[in-house]
């Protein structure tokens, strides 16, 4: 997947970080947002001694990657939030984050037990830890809480709107974000090609006063020695000296007349 379409472009993580401890504290469940491959982005919050020492072994923390990733296909399918029992039998759920028809993350909460078990199981897992065969699980699995369906559903439809929001609130400021990059870039070609026409207009009238000035020296002379033939020799005065000032100001102000 590209970086346009990854949780991390869209959402800053320490606001997701907050998010999802604001979700545990209201919930009791833990919470984590977690990338497309089912990779915990953060820390989790109000995760249970058993899960944690689950994540301790290596073994242990793929399957629970490989359990959110299954289960995010389900709900990604589903467009809708996802109830299951994980790889180590505990009730979780998985909210799909969707982007443009691109899953790009997911919230997931839970870690709990459930007094109904018809939730489904996540088949196809290749392995699973067997954290039956440790001893040391049984009293953490002995202190999970038990909560009601119904509980586990409303949490749910929670944690849908919350990444709902999350999603049309950084697309927005996203969409923000290209427009004035594209109004900047827009703004930046019309100064260019306003340069640009003005520098050939100048270019254009320099080209024009080269191929003047010549033959306008030439009129005005000309124009001197006939006022002189004529005997008009106060007139040929008048226009030489008003010629010479304008010269002189030609001079003085540069290669512009």
């Amino acid at each position: 997947m590209t970086e346009e379409f990854r949780l991390e472009t869209f959402a800053d993580l320490k606001i997701l970080q907050e998010i999802q401890e604001a979700f545990s504290s209201a919930t009791g469940l833990a919470a984590v947002f977690a990338d497309e491959q089912g990779n915990h982005l953060g820390e989790g919050s109000n995760f249970s001694k058993f899960c944690n020492h689950i994540r301790d072994f290596p073994e242990g923390r793929e399957s629970c990657r490989l359990s959110n990733y299954l289960a995010s296909q389900i709900a990604f399918r589903e467009k809708e939030p996802f109830i299951y029992k994980c790889h180590s039998g505990l009730t979780d759920m998985v909210v799909p984050i969707i982007v443009d028809s691109n899953l790009v993350g997911m919230m997931l909460a839970g870690q709990i037990r459930c007094i109904d078990e018809e939730f489904p199981t996540i088949e196809k897992m290749p392995s699973r830890f067997e954290w039956q065969t440790h001893h040391e699980f049984y009293p953490h699995y002995e202190e999970i809480e038990v909560l009601s369906r119904i509980r586990i559903e409303s949490a749910a439809r929670a944690m849908f709107l919350m990444a709902n929001y999350i999603v049309q609130k950084s697309i927005a400021e996203m969409t923000q974000q290209k427009l004035n990059k594209q109004n900047r870039r827009l703004l930046k070609e019309i100064r260019t090609r306003h340069e640009l026409e003005n520098a050939l207009r100048e270019a254009e009238l320099k080209a024009l006063q080269h191929q003047i000035n010549p033959h306008f020296m030439f009129n005005v002379l000309n124009s001197i020695s006939r006022l002189i033939a004529l005997g008009e020799s106060d007139k040929a005065q008048e226009v030489l000296a008003a010629f010479t000032k304008m010269l002189r100001y030609s001079i003085n102000d540069g290669d512009d007349i």
